[in-house]
């Protein structure tokens, strides 16, 4: 016997089969679909240096930009920079193709006062900022132009707390309807992260960590040890929790340092600690900065980003001693050199730590896409002792399987003595294109010794054949 569906059932189905599609969701509410090798540029600081190095400001902007293409660097971070330099500034960088992360003067809240500062006493805060940005946005972008088209993200502000947190919605919501082609991002402290991202629906998030402190310093991580486990614990803890409902996160490592109290720089640029001062974070070695970069990628963070580009311009010798009591037993005793303040020197000219980046920079950059790709997973395809770090990971658009491993010691060389798992059947190195050796533990199901030299602080990205 044959059964029938009722017309109102039918009715309903084909009207639920000729609904329309969802619209998928614009640029601006997805996460930022480029993997950034960029710097943080402090704008303030450029025309100190440009007069140092004997040039105009914006020669200088010219040729400083024209540095970071060549080298590799492909994102620039601007701050404390206002609408008008903004748009000088694209007109340098958009040919170059160069993307600019602009954090401009007009939308950094804590730069507007009464207008939209961010007092915790002010009860009208959100209702007094919110009317400031319904009107602020969409003229900022407006006014920006067609040369928006090199902006990769707009930046919210800098290092957003308290009901700067909240305001961060509302300002994501208002760019989104005035320039749905565009993400917005702000790069938060590592207590702040978390917060940011179960409070906010940004889609992508950045954190800054900077893990050298000065020696003995008691406001922070300042042995080996003690600074990777801070820099790893907070860049795992973003990714994570970003990695949750598919948002992504970038890391704003360090190459700076910054000195209280009395300081100079030399001639060529090191800074100088004077007596009565205090090294308070301190410039990474080459083997840190290395570490800072493949630690980033090994933890599954899809940007990286140093702080800071330009330090200043000069010293402060005549500077108070430090009074700080929790410093005095660690204050310097005799003039220390502490190295660069900047990855560029006081006069623009880039340091053996900004050489270092940019050639490591250089070397990924033909594998962006597939850094862009790559997703943690709990496999065992490689594992390693203590020795060495190791994170798995695969590659969903392509079904590839991949791993990064990197060495821990940012003081000597190291084989990495890796465990390829049942299964793997070959591994190479994705940077070089070459296979690596695999020696045959005589395993039932094919378990294989892998041992990988690498530099202090180095890491490899390798393929996994299975």
């Amino acid at each position: 016997m044959k059964r029938y569906l009722p017309a109102l059932t039918l009715f309903c189905l084909s009207a639920m089969l000729a609904l329309p599609a969802a619209p998928a969701p614009s640029a601006a509410e997805r996460p930022v679909g480029y993997v950034p090798f960029g710097v943080y540029w402090p704008w303030e600081r450029t025309g100190g240096i440009a007069r140092n190095a004997g040039q105009d400001v914006w020669a200088f902007t010219q040729a400083t930009c024209q540095l970071l293409k060549k080298s590799g660097v492909d994102t620039i971070w601007t701050v404390n920079i206002g609408l008008e330099d903004a748009k000088k500034l694209l007109k340098i960088t958009r040919p170059l193709g160069l993307r600019l992360l602009p954090c401009l003067g007009e939308i950094e809240p804590r730069n507007l006062g009464g207008t939209a500062g961010t007092k915790p006493d002010d009860a009208d805060f959100m209702d007094r900022a919110s009317a400031y940005y319904r009107k602020a946005v969409p003229r900022i972008v407006q006014e920006m132009g067609e040369d928006r088209e090199g902006i990769l993200a707009w930046v919210l502000g800098d290092e957003p707390t308290g009901k700067g947190i909240a305001l961060l919605e509302t300002m994501r919501q208002l760019f989104l309807a005035a320039d749905p082609q565009r993400p917005v991002v702000t790069v938060s402290m590592w207590g702040q992260t978390p917060q940011l991202i179960r409070e906010t629906r940004l889609q992508t998030f950045c954190v800054d960590l900077y893990p050298f402190f000065g020696p003995g310093s008691p406001n922070g991580p300042h042995t080996p040890e003690a600074s990777r486990n801070f820099f790893t614990f907070n860049a795992e803890r973003m990714v994570e929790e970003a990695g949750k409902d598919g948002r992504t996160g970038w890391v704003m490592p360090q190459c700076y340092n910054e000195i209280w109290g009395p300081w100079d720089l030399r001639p060529s640029g090191l800074s100088v600690a004077l007596p009565g001062s205090h090294i308070h974070w301190r410039t990474p070695t080459l083997p840190e900065i290395r570490w800072q970069i493949w630690e980033s990628l090994r933890v599954g963070a899809k940007g990286v980003l140093f702080f800071v580009f330009l330090g200043p311009d000069r010293g402060s010798p005549k500077a108070a001693p430090v009074r700080e009591p929790s410093v005095q037993s660690v204050l310097v005793k005799t003039p220390t050199p502490a190295s660069y303040p900047a990855l560029l020197d006081h006069k623009g000219r880039p340091t053996a730590q900004y050489n270092l980046m940019a050639a490591i920079f250089r070397r990924l950059a033909p594998h962006k896409p597939l850094i862009h790709r790559m997703r943690p997973v709990k496999a065992g395809w490689l594992s390693a002792g203590k020795d060495v770090q190791v994170s798995n990971f695969a590659d969903p658009d392509n079904e590839g399987q991949y791993a990064v491993i990197v060495n821990p010691d940012l003081a000597a060389p190291r084989i990495a003595e890796v465990i390829a798992g049942p299964g793997v059947k070959g591994l190479a190195d994705v940077l070089r294109g070459e296979p690596i050796e695999m020696q045959s533990l005589g395993w039932a199901g094919g378990n294989y010794r892998v041992s990988i030299p690498l530099q202090a602080g180095e890491g490899i990205l390798i393929k996994i054949v299975r």
